[in-house]
Formats: C-alpha cells, sequence, structure tokens
C-alpha cells in the first residue's frame, strides 16, 4: 500500500508540473486574440482622434473680461495674446484678465499689454505659492480667474490658450464654476482657442512635438482627475 501511494503522489507531481490540458490552452490562445483585437483598435481609435478630443472651441460671446492663460513660453504666450487682443478689438470685452500673475487691464490700456504683462518666473511663483504643491498650473490659473472675476462681479468670459489647452481648461473650469449643475449656472465661459499652423490636429503632421503635446495633455488631465476627487 505504501508503494501505491508513493506512486500515486509520484504521478500526480509528474503531471502536474510537466503537462497541462490542450484544449484549455487553446481557449486561453482564442480568448487573448479575441480581447488583443478590440483593445488594439480602441487603441488606434485613441491615437486617431486624441488631437479632435483635446481641440475644443467656442465661439466668443460679449462677455465681462477675457481671460488669458500664458503658454510655456514666449512665442506661444504671445500667439494666445493676439487672440485676446482681436477679442477686445472686436468688442467682446472690456477687460483682460491674466491669472497667472493675477493681472488685470482695462481695456483703454491694451497698446501697452506686450510690455506691461510680467512674464517673470518670479511674479508667477508668487502665485503658484498659494496653492498646494501638487496642483497642476493650469489649475491654478482658473482658480485665479475664478478669484478675480468674483471679486470684481464678472459672470462671463471668454477663456483663451492654444487649441490642445482648451480640452483641460474646459475640464478644469467645469468642476471649479460647476458648469455642469444645470439647476444654477451662475457663469457663462466659452473657450476661444489661438490660431495654430501648420493644424496640429491632423495627424500626417504629427511630430515629435505634437506627441509631447499630447501626452502632456492626457497625463496632466488624468493627474487633475486623480488629486482633485481623492481630497
Amino acid at each position: 500500500m505504501m508503494g501505491t501511494d508513493s506512486y500515486k503522489i509520484h504521478r500526480q507531481k509528474k503531471y502536474k508540473g510537466k503537462y497541462r490540458c490542450p484544449v484549455r490552452k487553446m481557449e486561453y490562445k482564442k480568448l487573448i486574440l479575441y480581447l488583443a483585437l478590440p483593445i488594439s483598435a480602441l487603441i488606434i481609435f485613441l491615437v486617431l482622434h486624441a488631437p479632435t478630443y483635446l481641440n475644443y472651441a467656442d465661439p466668443p460671446t460679449k462677455a465681462d473680461a477675457v481671460v488669458l492663460f500664458v503658454g510655456p513660453d514666449l512665442e506661444t504666450t504671445d500667439a494666445r495674446k493676439k487672440e485676446a487682443n482681436k477679442l477686445l478689438d472686436a468688442d467682446y470685452a472690456d477687460v483682460l484678465i491674466v491669472p497667472a500673475y493675477s493681472h488685470i487691464y482695462r481695456k483703454a490700456d491694451r497698446q501697452s499689454l506686450p510690455v506691461r504683462i510680467d512674464l517673470s518666473n518670479v511674479k508667477y511663483s508668487s502665485v503658484v505659492s498659494n496653492y498646494p504643491s501638487f496642483y497642476e498650473n493650469t489649475h491654478i490659473e482658473v482658480l485665479e480667474a475664478k478669484r478675480i472675476m468674483d471679486h470684481f462681479g464678472f459672470k462671463k468670459a471668454n477663456f483663451v490658450s492654444s487649441p490642445y489647452h482648451m480640452r483641460r481648461i474646459k475640464v478644469m473650469t467645469d468642476h471649479i464654476f460647476h458648469l455642469k449643475n444645470t439647476d444654477q449656472i451662475d457663469y457663462q465661459i466659452k473657450f476661444v482657442p489661438s490660431p495654430l499652423k501648420p493644424s496640429w490636429a491632423k495627424v500626417s503632421q504629427w511630430d515629435l512635438k505634437h506627441i509631447e503635446i499630447l501626452a502632456s495633455e492626457y497625463t496632466k488631465t488624468v493627474w487633475f482627475y486623480l488629486y482633485i476627487f481623492s481630497l
């Protein structure tokens, strides 16, 4: 009996360690294949439509203020500033707000905007220091925009930034200004992108810079959701 039991244990270990059911193995392969196809299709769809999703735009409206979001460099900021000035020239608003620097300009001062906007890191750091260190910069700009608007009693504004930046700004604005609350909407915000050439939303014209922008925008959007809903 002892020899028989030892033989059974030996056979069980042998089959357990070296042999698997071929039918079950085939089922796993089919399952992986069935999952891989739709997942691959989804990834391709997201890649092709990623720029289009980010490129959110509204027509401008008559408002209390134009809100200018500064860019990562002077060239980008200058393009956004030109669009903001166009809105002021077209009488869409009489006030320009630059929340990154807590600056507000009346329409009568717009001719001096290129020299009066303080783009120094010192000024920006003083604004950022008022918020938690893990807050994303655009989030801080939207918070500052609301603080300034509330201070002056503004309810309508045109937010100006680059096309790829608008979706993230809208996500944050919807949350901070409670625009999703249809029962009581106190603010009217329009998102007006500055022109960007060549059209970065065309996949055929993607380059390394566009890919970096896409990755940055989606990463920062996910980061915003992660920390804002964990507070």
